[in-house]
């Protein structure tokens, strides 16, 4: 990844952010303060990997950095999920997709429900990845 891609990477995603935060700051009423986070780095990576797609450009991950990041990863993903800030109530749901349709159904803001739904799909789009990058090589015993 040459110097001019990660320069323009970082611009670009540094701008849509902040153009973005007025909205994102709404999702602290009602997510997790690391929501902020999350949507920052999600912004860094995806205009990251735009850039080097249409640069023709490749970066390539030590396997060592690939897990400790999937670990740091996942570890920040537990907080996120099952840690509220104080004054939130957890509810479970038992019902399939019940959640999903009050979402679509505008019962909800529609910025938590889109988020919301991106999130339950985007988050776990890393796990992904990674089981993508070891198709094809031998179990290590």
């Amino acid at each position: 990844m040459s110097l001019k891609s990660v320069m323009l990477s970082l611009l670009m995603s540094q701008a849509m952010f902040l153009c973005g935060l007025p909205f994102f700051l709404q999702l602290l009423l009602y997510l997790n303060p690391l929501v902020i986070m999350v949507v920052w780095c999600c912004i860094l990576l995806f205009v990251s990997f735009a850039v080097l797609y249409f640069r023709g450009e490749t970066v390539g991950i030590p396997r060592s950095l690939w897990q400790s990041a999937l670990f740091s990863y996942s570890l920040s993903l537990l907080v996120l999920l099952f840690f509220r800030p104080e004054g939130q109530v957890y509810s479970h749901n038992l019902i399939p997709f019940s959640t999903i349709l009050s979402y679509l159904s505008n019962e909800m803001n529609w910025l938590v429900s889109f988020y919301n739904l991106s999130a339950n799909v985007g988050l776990f789009i890393p796990f992904g990845l990674y089981l993508l990058s070891r198709e094809g090589k031998e179990p290590s015993a």
